[in-house]
């Protein structure tokens, strides 16, 4: 998975954790349906996902590693019962629109 993962931009590395998180979160939320944290999390993550990528990219000698943090989405979905396949399916999708964004 990692390989694969390797193979996007930073940008939809992000993407996939934030993929992976939304389709564990129903399975969270039914053990712990008071619980809005993660929900909350996810949302503001995916409002500060573009400027987090773009901001640490400009700033020298600091590196997010998106590499490490989509894999733990997806370890952590597939743990909550996510079919792989699905998120394996995504990432195929994100990895044609990179080839025809770079054309």
């Amino acid at each position: 998975m990692k390989d694969l993962i390797k193979t996007l931009s930073s940008e939809n590395q992000v993407r996939v954790a934030l993929f992976a998180a939304e389709l564990a979160l129903p399975i969270l939320e039914s053990y712990h349906s008071e619980d809005d944290r993660p929900r909350e999390a996810i949302e503001a993550e995916k409002r500060a996902a573009s400027y987090a990528v773009a901001a640490a990219s400009c700033a020298a000698g600091y590196t997010v590693d998106t590499v490490d943090a989509a894999c733990g989405a997806v370890r952590y979905a597939v743990v909550a019962g996510v079919d792989v396949e699905t998120i394996i399916n995504h990432i195929k999708r994100l990895q044609k629109r990179n080839c025809h964004e770079h054309i």
